[in-house]
């Protein structure tokens, strides 16, 4: 304001350098009635001739005119040589139209003060960073570029600036909900939303899922930015269908592996058969123990130790000669040889369940009176 009350003393304001202009609005320019070549506009052909004197734009400006040797500009292009500084050839612009551009000037002046990032520069940055960072740059940067491209300053200034930061090897979070105006008919979803990316990067999707975790961050910011406009559904539904696209994949990453196959146990090998019952014959009439009877019976102790029962079922016989009586008495006689036998090798006596049965289970059908070996015989049974 102190400029433009000292500068509105002068009936004929300095010259204005033409790049302080350079970011102004050609719009407000028009409004206030000066266009582009009427400040600092030259001709093609005079710009040569300059070129090849040696003389470049900054040589022209400011153009004061008292320098006989240059050229000042009227405000409508036109080129006059000033002769005589008090001969007010100068033409006098509207006070206001002055003072209104002096305004243009000072906020062009004040807006160089903000920093402005160039979405080219952006993505031409060589990220150093993790997967996740660079996958962030560049998500960030496509961002940013498509809001400038809307003249969204803010939010593309603010993408560009979290691409930067990723390209730098930083991994910027997700935009806060405290961040953004958020319309009531949202608030539910954005918190489901914000929690759910904010719990998938708690649980390494950085690392496990970097590509799609990135995506998925990049996307939540978008549509966080949409719903605070409001005024885009398409691209609202846009962001969002993209976010739950790359979260599914960021789930995916982020299963616990199945558990490794539990090699089952080798199968026990089989133990050896073990006969649990066994024979032992005697010869006609007789109790005392044959060498073949001694075989068998050490055949029993063997199958006792390895199979170590809980009972020995002995069962004495005898063949169907002689009188019922007798082959009893001859059964019992064979079962206590056979009992005394398997005591002396060391099996327990609580062990042995001793019966005689006479001529009473044959194992033959021959007629009664007649005898025959396999019928007389002590059975041994291991249970």
């Amino acid at each position: 304001v102190v400029v433009v009350l000292a500068l509105s003393r002068f009936e004929e304001p300095p010259a204005i350098a033409a790049g302080a202009l350079a970011d102004v609005d050609e719009d407000l320019l028009q409004e206030i009635g000066l266009t582009a070549p009427a400040i600092g506009a030259m001709p093609e052909d005079e710009a040569a001739e300059d070129e090849v004197a040696g003389v470049g734009a900054r040589d022209r400006l400011p153009l004061d005119g008292t320098d006989g040797s240059r050229l000042r500009r009227r405000a409508g292009g036109a080129r006059v040589r000033p002769t005589d500084q008090s001969e007010g050839i100068r033409e006098k612009a509207p006070m206001a139209h002055i003072q209104r551009l002096l305004v243009v000037v000072a906020a062009a002046a004040a807006l160089a003060g903000c920093t402005v990032f160039d979405a080219s520069m952006v993505k031409m940055m060589q990220p150093t960073g993790s997967e996740f960072a660079q996958t962030l740059h560049k998500g960030y940067s496509q961002l940013g570029e498509a809001e400038q491209q809307e003249a969204d300053w803010r939010d593309g200034n603010h993408f560009l600036m979290k691409a930067q930061m990723a390209a730098k090897g930083e991994e910027p979070g997700p935009d806060a909900l405290e961040t953004r105006k958020i319309a009531a008919s949202y608030a539910n979803p954005a918190f489901y939303m914000k929690q759910r990316i904010d719990e998938v990067l708690a649980k390494s999707a950085r690392e496990k899922a970097p590509f799609d975790a990135a995506w998925a961050q990049v996307y939540f910011d978008c549509w966080l930015q949409e719903i605070e406009e409001g005024h885009q559904p398409g691209d609202i539904k846009g962001c969002e269908e993209k976010f739950e696209f790359h979260m599914a994949f960021v789930h995916q990453f982020l299963k616990p592996p199945p558990p490794e196959p539990v090699a089952e146990p080798e199968p026990e090998p089989k133990p050896e058969p073990v006969w649990s019952h066994f024979v032992v014959r005697f010869d006609t009439g007789k109790s005392a123990l044959t060498v073949d009877a001694a075989q068998a019976l050490n055949e029993v102790i063997t199958a006792y130790r390895k199979s170590r029962p809980s009972e020995i079922v002995v069962g004495g016989h005898a063949d169907r000669l002689g009188d019922e009586e007798s082959n009893l008495v001859l059964s019992q006689a064979r079962t206590t040889a056979v009992v005394m036998f398997l005591l002396d090798a060391g099996i327990p006596n609580g062990l042995l369940k001793p019966s005689s049965y006479g001529e009473s289970k044959p194992v033959t059908r021959v007629k009664d009176g007649v005898g025959h070996p396999l019928d007389r015989r002590v059975e041994i049974e291991l249970k």
